[in-house]
């Protein structure tokens, strides 16, 4: 073998001397005992094993001849300081001396080989790096990156339409129980109307029953002798009393029939106003056009505030008139139709 051959072997094993070592057995505490051992060199041993494991073994052929003989001096020294600690012995003279001396050189021996080293452990590293495979790595992360940004932003994009159609449902639902909570009010008068109609009609046929009743009665005072007249002065007092009472109960009845008809007018009033209320929002969301909208809105409003005849008199001349049909038109009707000449 040539000698570069021979260096190289050894080079290698005595790295792999240093690499496989065990700090623990620097201690001795069995041999020297708890208070004379090495304990206290075991962790910085261990950080500078540390050095020299991160100079792979294999890399030593790169190395240029003086760099191998470098290393296996170096590697020679560290073990002959650990050999040194598992030699030494109580009973020579300058024990204590030597202990902090080998002490001291384990602790200061990382830094002073970290050094040394640095520049074969750069050299053996990069030479296991493949760096069109981490350029490859990178680029195949940041288009992982920018695939996940779309992934992100598309989902991000569907919630915020989900969260825009959420709202507007919320929207529409408000708006809905607005309507209906307005419509209520309506209804409650509607209902108020035909309870106090349906009183008024049994008042009616009641009025009527007793107005039939009194005609009927009227045909039999003739026979009674309390109401026999035997002066013409007495029979004008009775019959002026008989046209009092009918006078009377005709016009009771008549009131009676005035007051249902008023009340069930109102009634169905109320109910027509409730309806337009409750068909707004569906006329308003058929609308194409906002004009439109204005228009079913005009009409609604006029169907609600519109005064309406009370229903107790005929033929009633309102101060409000409802609002006329040209009102209604769209507001650029007018100028649409200037454009359009």
């Amino acid at each position: 073998m040539s000698e570069d051959t021979i260096v190289i072997e050894d080079v290698i094993a005595d790295l792999e001397r240093v690499q496989k070592f065990d700090a623990s057995d620097l201690r001795q505490s069995t041999r020297l005992g708890v208070e004379s051992d090495f304990s206290e060199a075991v962790e910085p041993a261990r950080r500078l094993i540390s050095v020299f494991r991160k100079l792979p073994a294999d890399s030593i052929n790169e190395f240029t001849f003086q760099q191998k003989k470098q290393v296996q001096s170096w590697c020679k020294s560290v073990y002959r300081l650990f050999d040194e600690v598992a030699s030494i012995k109580p009973a020579d003279g300058d024990f204590n001396s030597r202990r902090e001396n080998l002490i001291n050189q384990i602790k200061q021996a990382h830094d002073e080989y970290l050094e040394k080293l640095q520049l074969l452990i750069s050299f053996a590293v990069a030479r296991t790096v493949d760096f069109n495979a981490l350029t490859a790595e990178a680029r195949g992360a940041v288009q992982s990156i920018r695939d996940e940004n779309k992934m992100i932003q598309a989902e991000l994009d569907q919630v915020s339409r989900e969260a825009e159609k959420v709202l507007q449902l919320v929207k529409d639902a408000a708006a809905e129980q607005g309507v209906t909570q307005q419509a209520k009010y309506f209804k409650d008068e509607a209902e108020r109307h035909g309870k106090a109609a349906f009183k008024w009609l049994w008042a009616s046929v009641l009025s009527a029953a007793l107005l039939l009743f009194y005609s009927a009665l009227t045909m039999f005072f003739p026979y009674w002798d309390v109401l026999a007249s035997d002066s013409l002065m007495e029979a004008v007092q009775i019959t002026a009393s008989k046209l009092l009472v009918f006078a009377v109960l005709a016009f009771s009845m008549a009131q009676c029939v005035k007051i249902y008809q008023a009340h069930k007018h109102n009634e169905v009033t109320n109910r027509h106003r409730q309806n337009a209320l409750m068909t707004y929002t569906t006329l308003a969301e058929a609308a194409g056009t906002f004009e439109t909208k204005d228009v079913v809105l005009q009409y609604a409003a006029g169907a609600i505030y519109s005064p309406h005849d009370s229903g107790y008199l005929k033929n009633e001349d309102r101060s409000i008139l409802p609002v006329p049909v040209m009102g209604l038109t769209p507001k650029n009707f007018g100028s649409g139709q200037t454009q359009a000449e």
